[in-house]
């Protein structure tokens, strides 16, 4: 997970720095506010694991869902990135006239 989201922070950061090619600016603002919450969220978890240091079972649950809240503002921090982009659509191919032979 951690080479995971270094690879992803490189390229919020390059896709930050590089804001002529991504003009929405609050998409790119959504997507590093969701994944400033990913730290929080470990140090949040991280705490609790301290507090049921004693019980291996707390423990257990607590890892699963420090687990998956970090996937979860993970992906929705690439969903917000999504819309960052403006994709246009593809114009459909050439028709042929009739008249002439395809190449």
């Amino acid at each position: 997970m951690n080479w995971i989201l270094a690879a992803y922070l490189l390229a919020l950061v390059y896709l930050s720095v590089h804001q002529q090619r991504s003009p929405a600016f609050p998409s790119m603002r959504a997507a590093w506010v969701w994944l400033a919450l990913i730290p929080l969220s470990q140090f949040f978890f991280t705490l609790t694991r301290a507090a049921n240091i004693r019980d291996p079972r707390s423990l257990a649950l607590t890892e699963i869902w420090a687990n998956g809240f970090e996937w979860l503002f993970l992906g929705i921090s690439m969903i917000c990135l999504t819309g960052a982009f403006d994709f246009q659509p593809m114009e459909p191919p050439p028709t042929n006239s009739g008249n002439q032979p395809p190449e």
